[in-house]
């Protein structure tokens, strides 16, 4: 706030404090309002204590580059010093306050705070515009029809066609098109030509892994993505998934994904038992930032994390951690992204029925399974709609029955009373439904 010359530089007025902001710990001292308001003039101003963009970023992708081993659970059931690399060796999340349990005793990161803090700081604004008799359009997540999003995909460890093929049944009996992650040497010409007749995705599986005699290397991920394109035929590829989620470094796996035409990646999520969750805060694909040498750009490569590895053989998680996964994403419209390799599949019959499991409690809970694909078809296509023209487009139920066009919903804060119209409550403001064609 800028003062004339001489002014008295009293304090504005506080008209309203929301929330706490506690020093260390939830049930710390007391430090202040997370949110303060102030009248200046006809105006006001609004000041977060917490900085809600970098807690954000700092939680998605962690707040340093991946150089070193990562700091174990201290009561060892998360030990990611191993000696590998790995997205989750740079974790922002606290092992103490921030994981809970299942009724089994499965330790979870139970929150996706980024996605919370998001909705806190995009709720307030469109709020505020609204108390202002402002309306502030903003698009839903998913298409119309969809409400939250499933992803199961898999990583080929072990590439033997009999995996894929007990995989393909199982998938068919649960009735989810999924995203293969291909490690070198993969599978049969033939073999690959099943999955994608069955509406599979077929994607990367980069191997960095020193004891596969893996390196990390732009010219080695360059090479490991010539051979799957030769071996299976298929030149876009579009997403992938690192073997043992290796990961170094801030934003050069990014760069060579760019160089690469790899448009989305799956590597983060968690390498233990005790780190399964939602360990970087978020269930939304969201595009990577860069540091200051690259002008905080955001990287062209969608990142999709998951939540979890196979269930219930003892290495990662059990069944019980799915219901608590499904209604947290439900929560915040996220995808809800479980991993579950080809070779347990075929080996364990309680990852298949785990696979089950998950899609019965999925449907109920009105997910759509989507392969990484089709997330990152959507989001970027959703990304490219311009919502001052689209204001003015169809309302909800006029549209035009067309099987090859995507339908975006866009919400519309209400200028008049609520009863005036039908509206459903978005972020406590009520909101017109709109629909647009999106073209993709």
């Amino acid at each position: 706030m800028r003062l004339q010359e001489g002014a008295a530089a009293d304090a504005a007025p506080l008209v309203e404090a929301v929330g706490v902001a506690a020093a260390d710990s939830p049930a710390g001292p007391n430090l202040g309002p997370a949110l303060q308001r102030f009248a200046i003039g006809l105006g006001g101003l609004d000041r977060w204590a917490v900085d809600v963009p970098g807690t954000i970023v700092g939680l998605q992708q962690g707040c340093s580059p991946v150089l070193e081993d990562g700091v174990p659970a201290p009561d060892g059931t998360a030990a990611v010093n191993d000696g590998v690399l790995k997205a989750d060796d740079v974790v922002e999340l606290d092992w103490t306050l921030d994981r809970a349990q299942t009724e089994t005793g499965a330790l979870y990161f139970a929150h996706p705070y980024a996605d919370l803090w998001r909705e806190a700081f995009v709720g307030h604004l469109i709020r505020s515009a609204a108390e202002l008799g402002l309306a502030l359009p903003f698009l839903g997540y998913w298409p119309d029809g969809v409400e939250q999003v499933a992803l199961v995909s898999h990583d080929s460890d072990g590439n033997q066609d009999i995996h894929a093929e007990s995989t393909l049944q199982t998938l068919d009996e649960c009735g989810m098109k999924s995203t293969w992650c291909m490690l070198e040497s993969g599978y049969s010409a033939e073999m690959y030509k099943r999955i994608t007749a069955a509406g599979h995705e077929l994607a990367f599986h980069y191997n960095a892994v020193a004891a596969d005699d893996g390196f990390w290397d732009a010219d080695e991920f360059a090479r490991q993505l010539g051979w799957l394109r030769d071996a299976t035929g298929q030149q876009r590829v579009v997403s992938n998934k690192n073997h043992l989620t290796r990961m170094e470094g801030w934003g050069e796996f990014f760069r060579w994904c760019e160089a690469n035409g790899v448009e989305a990646d799956q590597t983060r999520g968690p390498s233990k038992k005790g780190n399964v969750g939602f360990i970087f805060g978020t269930c939304h694909p969201y595009f990577p930032l860069a540091w200051a040498d690259e002008r905080n750009r955001s990287y062209d490569v969608l990142q999709v994390g998951f939540l979890t590895q196979d269930l219930d053989i003892g290495k990662w998680s059990d069944s019980s951690i799915i219901v608590p996964f499904l209604d947290e994403v439900r929560k915040v419209e996220g995808v809800a992204h479980f991993l579950f390799h080809q070779i347990h599949i075929h080996n364990r019959e309680e990852v298949r029925r785990s696979m089950l499991l998950l899609a019965k409690e999925a449907r109920q809970r009105g997910f759509t399974f989507w392969t990484c694909e089709q997330i990152n078809d959507w989001e970027r296509a959703r990304r490219r709609i311009d919502v001052r023209t689209a204001v003015s487009g169809p309302t909800a139920g006029s549209r035009t029955a067309n099987p090859s066009q995507s339908y975006a919903v866009l919400w519309v804060p209400s200028a008049g009373p609520a009863e005036t119209h039908p509206s459903t409550i978005k972020y406590g403001v009520p909101c017109m439904k709109k629909i647009v064609a999106v073209h993709q």
